[in-house]
């Protein structure tokens, strides 16, 4: 994977997460074809700041990407690089929520997103105060 920004133009944010050509199957046991191909040769890059969406129809494979992403399963082919980096490991470093704010549902999603700030030992206060930064 090049490490080339030009694509973004001069004033496009940094790559800060790029999926190359990443591919996943499953052992499909009990089926005679051996392996069920859920992801094939997908590639996308994300720049610092950016806000990304995956959108398509249930089972389509939106939840299996996002889990390879933050390192919950590795890809059967093609890497995940984060800020020019091989991602090998991006378990603990990469997180995610679904759209759903299920995580403590009397939270809000900016509160359910701080709540690892908070059991790091930030204030309430002061771990929203950086989610809205972060989201400027």
């Amino acid at each position: 994977m090049s490490n080339d920004n030009s694509k973004f133009g001069n004033n496009k944010p940094s790559t800060r997460l790029a999926v190359n050509e990443v591919s996943h199957h499953f052992s499909s046991h009990g089926s005679s074809r051996g392996m069920l191909h859920v992801l094939r040769n997908i590639t996308f890059v994300a720049g610092t700041r950016e806000f990304v969406s995956i959108i398509g129809p249930s089972g389509c494979g939106k939840s299996t990407l996002l889990n390879l992403i933050a390192g919950i399963e590795e890809p059967s082919d093609g890497d995940i690089h984060i800020s020019h980096k091989p991602a090998t490991s991006r378990l603990g470093v990469v997180g995610y929520m679904h759209q759903s704010d299920l995580l403590l549902p009397w939270r809000s999603i900016v509160d359910n997103a701080t709540l690892g700030l908070e059991l790091q030992g930030l204030r309430r206060k002061e771990a929203r105060d950086l989610a809205y930064l972060e989201m400027e």
